[in-house]
């Protein structure tokens, strides 16, 4: 679109491959985009990173998010427990605030 080939790759904002608008679209390392991934398929909280799991005898929500590491590897990295499904989301999108090269928040 600007007569140029992009230095890096090229992500879409609202994660819809077929949403080719210059608004929808971005520069983006692969670091970024894999931050932008969408969810799971077998997600079932409905958001990303936080995942309700066995916690002694009952359940409780764990928010974890996970960063490609300088060798290749992928490190997931935890971010805790919770009794309250809001508060895990509140931790797991601080944690995407901070720790992400760019939110995927839109």
């Amino acid at each position: 679109m600007t007569g140029e080939w992009p230095a890096t790759t090229i992500d879409h904002k609202d994660r819809v491959r077929s949403n080719n608008r210059w608004s929808n679209l971005r520069l983006a390392t692969k670091q970024q985009q894999q931050e932008n991934r969408s969810r799971a398929r077998n997600n079932t909280s409905g958001v990303t990173g936080v995942t309700r799991v066995r916690y002694g005898k009952s359940f409780r929500w764990r928010a974890q998010f996970e960063r490609k590491q300088p060798d290749g590897s992928r490190k997931t990295f935890y971010l805790g427990f919770f009794d309250d499904f809001e508060l895990a989301e509140f931790v797991r999108s601080e944690a995407e605030r901070k720790y992400f090269t760019h939110s995927t928040m839109i």
